[in-house]
């Protein structure tokens, strides 16, 4: 005779349930505790996961130090405020940021679904773990653009490629010697690129032969201009701060900078000068009948790169206006040659001639849980960090301080 046992369900009872436990989840919290809202926060593995498994080794904030800030007047306070913390340095700031005001973070818990409850006043969050929240609130805190965005076409790709996104890479030596694609040109692309450059001067003999990148809109911008960094600049004439239409603005190009103790340049020009091949944006893959797969480039070079060039023209002039107007002591300008073009650049590339094919082509936002809602769901109580009204430029170049301006808005 068989007995059904009936399996009972923690349950918990909180004002607000965070998904997520990075630098947008810390935020929300603390907001919350200083106007004294239970809640709690969810995390699918580790505080700050993606900083700890989704990055490359060498990757460090493309802002200064001094732009790190977060609710309760928490900001960096060491001795580098011009710096750029690296990954290790970024999971520290954060974890010590949770300890600072014991931040209520549950991690290992993935949150599986969110219904209404049967009276329909309030949300249930279900998790892996077997428990479920009842809150009045949730918050989404699992970052603005969570999900490496990799193009359809990428399926055709031959399996014998080695293909990989911004979160599987990690460092030169997981791929295989030969010839590499990377499809972007923006931060990551050109940080990886430069990555696999240094890789092959260091050892004794080059590992990738050529490296190839295929060049779609983007922002170029120097690291340093007139004394202080790029985004010192742009801080000061309010770009980060200008309210922008959101359809727009989140597929704006991200910017060409790196975080270096040397505070160094990286655009298009550098990596050509050592050895990178520039080809127009991606378009797609064919392939022929006798199983040539190839990769059609668009013949767009030249526009993509003088568009680039333009704009950052008139960005300078704009500071340089800023800096007069407000009688600044800045060092003079430098002169930024246009990035050169090649000639007749490569429209098709033979498949057979790459080994590894790193998508460089930024990131979309994935939210499956507001999909797992019925579809009759008010929406009303629930709240995307990062996602607000607001939509400033701020948040493209992971600003703590634009996290910690969402997380004020969100509670009114």
């Amino acid at each position: 005779m068989s007995t059904n046992k009936s399996t009972a369900v923690a349950s918990f009872a909180v004002d607000t349930v965070i998904i997520g436990g990075g630098q947008a989840g810390l935020a929300m919290s603390r907001c919350l505790q200083d106007y004294s809202v239970s809640h709690i926060i969810l995390e699918r593995k580790r505080l700050a996961e993606r900083w700890r498994s989704e990055r490359w080794d060498s990757l460090r904030l493309l802002t200064p130090n001094w732009m790190t800030r977060l609710p309760g007047n928490y900001q960096y306070q060491g001795h580098d405020p011009d710096g750029y913390m690296t990954a290790s340095e970024t999971i520290k700031f954060f974890q010590e940021y949770a300890d600072s005001f014991h931040a209520p973070i549950k991690t290992y818990t993935e949150v599986i679904n969110v219904e209404r409850s049967n009276d329909g006043e309030q949300l249930r969050v279900l998790t892996n773990r077997g428990a479920e929240y009842k809150a009045r609130n949730v918050v989404i805190a699992t970052g603005f653009c969570d999900q490496a965005r990799v193009l359809d076409y990428a399926r055709h790709i031959p399996l014998n490629i080695l293909q990989l996104d911004p979160s599987d890479y990690h460092r030169p030596s997981q791929l295989p010697p030969g010839n590499v694609l990377i499809v972007g040109a923006s931060a990551t692309g050109c940080q990886i690129a430069k990555e696999l450059l240094d890789y092959n001067e260091q050892s004794k003999e080059p590992q990738f032969g050529k490296i190839i990148m295929s060049v779609g809109r983007h922002t170029r911008l120097p690291r340093m201009y007139r004394g202080k960094d790029i985004l010192f600049w742009l801080d000061a004439i309010g770009f980060f701060t200008s309210f922008v239409d959101a359809s727009t603005e989140r597929d704006s190009p991200g910017p060409q900078i790196i975080g270096t103790p040397l505070h160094a340049d990286l655009d298009l020009s550098i990596l050509q000068s050592r050895g990178v091949q520039l080809v127009g944006h991606a378009s797609g893959v064919k392939h022929s009948d006798g199983g040539k797969t190839t990769m059609t480039f668009e013949n767009d070079l030249h526009e993509t790169i003088s568009v680039a060039d333009a704009k950052l023209s008139m960005l300078l002039t704009k500071i340089g206006e800023y800096i007069s107007q407000h009688e600044i002591d800045a060092l003079s300008s430098a002169r930024l040659d246009p990035v050169p073009i090649p000639f007749h650049p490569l429209t098709e590339l033979d498949l057979n001639d790459i080994r590894t094919l790193i998508w460089a082509t930024g990131y979309v936002r994935n939210y499956p849980l507001l999909l797992a809602s019925p579809p009759n769901y008010s929406r009303q109580r629930w709240r995307c960090s990062a996602q607000s009204w607001r939509d400033a430029r701020e948040r493209n170049l992971y600003f703590r301080y634009a996290v910690r301006n969402d997380a004020f808005f969100q509670l009114y």
